[in-house]
């Protein structure tokens, strides 16, 4: 495998490095997998995959790397990102919080920098 290849491709080389060297279990949930210690893996794996995202995110920006991030789901970020704005009324938007007339929602941005990551 190289750094450059596909985003599947890096996906299945970072999963099986994950299971086999860092000694994790990699379980499927959808269209992404959730990355759990165990008591022989480093405690360091949130930092190991950090900065492989944000190695793959300065590749993506110098335009060194051409596919999308193989760390981040966009497709995921994009969903929450419509269940979030999704209003009480079928098939409208939210009315603003200032109208008084649907449940406050905590502003979040549309950003990919949580701890979770897409193998």
């Amino acid at each position: 495998m190289l750094w450059n290849d596909p985003q599947e491709k890096v996906r299945v080389a970072i999963e099986d490095y994950l299971m086999h060297e860092m000694k994790c279990k990699v379980r499927d949930k959808n269209t992404f997998r959730f990355v759990n210690l165990t008591n022989k893996s480093p405690n360091t794996i949130s930092r190991f995959l950090s900065a492989l995202k944000s190695y793959y995110k300065s590749m993506i920006r110098l335009k060194q790397y051409l596919h999308s991030n193989p760390l981040i789901d966009g497709q995921a970020i994009l969903h929450s990102y419509k269940e979030e704005i999704k209003g009480v009324r079928e098939d409208k938007p939210r009315m603003p919080s200032v109208a008084g007339t649907e449940e406050a929602i905590l502003h979040r941005r549309l950003t990919d920098s949580s701890d979770n990551f897409i193998l």
